[in-house]
């Protein structure tokens, strides 16, 4: 529940770069937590291993796939007629 609230309160980090670091982290520790614990892979060290890797490995291409969309494209501000 905790890491629950941290990667909501981060919404409120002026920093862009930091907020993802810090919503992106929350997410990897959330799912290492999910598959060590209840898929019952830490009776199983390698498949636990494979499965973190590719945990990271879809998370790292998923954070660098939007990261231009996010910090590089104007913002149109103005409000429609």
């Amino acid at each position: 529940m905790g890491l629950f609230i941290v990667s909501l309160l981060a919404a409120f980090i002026p920093n862009q770069m930091l907020m993802l670091i810090v919503i992106f982290g929350t997410a990897l520790i959330k799912a290492v937590m999910v598959v060590g614990k209840f898929m019952h892979l830490k009776w199983e060290p390698i498949l636990l291993y494979i499965s973190v890797g590719l945990v990271i490995f879809v998370l790292l291409a998923f954070f660098f796939g939007v990261i231009p969309d996010i910090t590089f494209v104007e913002r149109d501000v103005a409000m429609p007629n």
